[in-house]
């Protein structure tokens, strides 16, 4: 699997783009993330991020998930939740990934693009107590399974 920098450089006064990783940028001034093609690694990156800081901030039982809900919180303990501006095949790839963790048991799909991450499942845990790494390297083994 090819590695993906994991450390999120942190925002300097005077600074207004920041490039956490290939083909993906941070406008800091306008909060908006843009991504353009990014590789499944990268990607899978931003998901683990993602589902991470929505467990970690959640305050009920149940997160509820969406392609573009898990790519706006990726960052969101650093710049706060950030706009979205995307290629249409990035949300395609977000939704594959969050169909193949439904078809694995680990999300339940709720509507056709919802889908309900609770406190009972195994993402859960491994989400509250591992590093955005470690889950994308979990993601990649689900994923590329079948």
């Amino acid at each position: 699997m090819k590695q993906v920098e994991t450390e999120v450089p942190t925002p300097v006064e005077g600074v207004e783009e920041i490039e956490p990783a290939p083909g993906v940028k941070i406008n800091v001034a306008k909060h908006v993330l843009y991504i353009s093609h990014v590789d499944y690694a990268t990607l899978l990156w931003l998901v683990a991020k993602g589902v991470k800081n929505l467990v970690v901030y959640n305050r009920g039982n149940t997160s509820y998930l969406k392609s573009t809900k898990v790519l706006r919180s990726a960052f969101f303990d650093e710049f706060g939740l950030l706009r979205v501006r995307t290629l249409p095949i990035v949300l395609s790839q977000t939704s594959y990934i969050l169909r193949r963790l439904s078809q694995e048991g680990l999300v339940e799909k709720v509507d056709s693009y919802y889908y309900a991450l609770s406190r009972k499942s195994v993402l859960w845990g491994i989400a509250k107590n591992s590093s955005p790494k470690e889950i994308m390297e979990f993601l990649w083994e689900v994923t590329m399974e079948g």
